[in-house]
């Protein structure tokens, strides 16, 4: 199995792939729209109803996450998504706000941008275009009423811990994640954390990945615990979905479905936290994301990967270079997601 002629590695064609988006679609189409929101055009006019926020690159991505919010929360939040591609139809989101912000600025950066721009000081519910709502979180959200709580995480991260006055803390995220947006003006923090900023307060978890900067909300997280604020986390079984599509949908859609399989073929590992483990998940995630798309919306959506749940099976398979535990890992995501797959067409009727 090889590359081929003059392929890249995967770990060098992802980012680039995203640097030629973010440069040459995103950013025309969205720079304009980027002034307005700075000037306070897209500022919501209601200052009290909470905000549900999302930011995502594809259409087909938060057609899905809005089709299945939208039935969860009914008419008690403001919708609001952040359209980093340019190009999205507004008539696909009855009810939604939808306001165009170029995808380069880091996804932190996104969020405070909005947080500082677009929605006041009321309650937010940050949620990822991936992940989709099957519960009313409604009673989640009172939590919020006791001063000392300063959000809800209902997707918390799981790798690492915070240690805190000799009590560890599951990081929040922002995966899913209610918050005060007062208590983040209030204490002057960011969802951006600080480049180069090293956290003393982590605790890792025996064979997780050491990664002892911050990302996204995590110094934020750090802050508020040490300042004597509580944040609430909780894995809800109601949060379902798949995993970081985007990056790697944006290489197969430029470079084509044969030459991700090569470089998925000729792949020396596909380990965790790898940009080979990270695009073969992608491929994954993507098969089921297509049959729920249509099952859903009874029409093809943008990108169509061409794999099947067989196929990327066999290339899984037949690579020799595979440990015995890796391949059995990645199976066993394949079934993660088949049944991630079977709930969500399951709920359809419902949304």
């Amino acid at each position: 199995m090889s590359r081929l002629k003059g392929q890249l590695p995967l770990w060098d064609a992802v980012p680039e792939d995203l640097r030629r988006f973010n440069v040459f679609e995103s950013l025309p189409r969205t720079a304009w729209p980027l002034m307005r929101t700075l000037a306070g055009f897209e500022r919501l006019p209601d200052r009290a109803t909470p905000v549900v926020l999302t930011f995502s690159v594809f259409e087909d991505f938060a057609r899905v996450w809005h089709r299945f919010i939208t039935k969860a929360l009914g008419d008690k939040w403001q919708v609001v998504i952040g359209d980093s591609s340019g190009r999205m139809d507004a008539r696909k989101f009855p009810g939604a706000k939808i306001i165009r912000v170029p995808n380069f600025l880091y996804h932190g950066r996104k969020i405070d941008l909005f947080l500082r721009h677009v929605i006041g000081g009321q309650p937010v519910f940050l949620f990822d275009d991936d992940k989709y709502l099957l519960f009313d979180p409604l009673p989640y959200l009172g939590r919020l009423a006791s001063p000392d709580v300063a959000a809800v995480s209902l997707c918390p991260r799981r790798w690492f811990q915070f240690e805190v006055n000799g009590v560890r803390h599951d990081p929040m995220g922002s995966f899913a994640l209610l918050f005060k947006s007062g208590v983040f003006f209030k204490e002057k923090l960011a969802f951006q954390s600080p480049k180069d900023a090293l956290s003393s307060h982590k605790v890792f978890a025996e064979g997780s990945k050491h990664q002892p900067g911050y990302d996204t909300a995590d110094y934020a997280n750090e802050q508020l615990l040490l300042r004597g604020y509580r944040i609430e986390t909780e894995c809800h079984e109601g949060i379902i979905g798949f995993d970081g599509m985007t990056a790697p949908r944006l290489l197969l859609r430029r470079r084509g479905k044969a030459w991700v399989k090569s470089a998925l073929e000729a792949a020396e590992h596909y380990r965790q936290g790898s940009v080979n483990g990270a695009v073969m998940k992608a491929m994954i995630c993507g098969v089921a994301f297509e049959r729920l798309y249509r099952a859903l919306f009874h029409e093809e959506p943008e990108v169509v990967s061409g794999f099947s749940d067989d196929e990327l099976a066999s290339i899984i398979e037949a690579n020799p270079r595979l440990a015995p535990e890796d391949r059995a890992r990645l199976h066993e995501y394949r079934r993660k997601i088949a049944e991630t797959e079977r709930r969500l067409i399951t709920y359809i009727p419902y949304v």
